[in-house]
């Protein structure tokens, strides 16, 4: 499968491929517009609803640039990584990291 090709089917009602622009995630789940972070440089960010499966809480967000996705962050969203940067340290990205790439294979 080459880039082109991914497609991820997310829970909430939207599929996440290279062909989803600004207009049709926000138009398919009006509910990101709230999440949505312009950073005034031509790129915009969403995420996308968290949802469980298995250990992980996946969270995902979208990154366009002038409406087309042009990158996207992949986390796991569990608590016991920290909630903020208040309790952030580097065993727990490590961690968090791990449980991602397990949940990537």
């Amino acid at each position: 499968m080459s880039v082109k090709d991914f497609e991820f089917y997310h829970p909430a009602g939207v599929a996440v491929s290279r062909r989803l622009t600004e207009q049709e995630l926000v138009g398919k789940l009006p509910s990101v517009a709230a999440t949505r972070r312009d950073m005034r440089t031509g790129w915009v960010w969403y995420s996308l609803p968290t949802f469980p499966d298995g250990d992980v809480d996946v969270a995902i967000d979208l990154a366009f640039e002038s409406g087309l996705l042009l990158s996207m962050q992949i986390s796991d969203a569990n608590p016991k990584f920290g909630a903020d940067w208040g309790n952030w340290s580097e065993d727990k990205e490590r961690l968090r990291v791990a449980s991602v790439s397990n949940w990537l294979v």
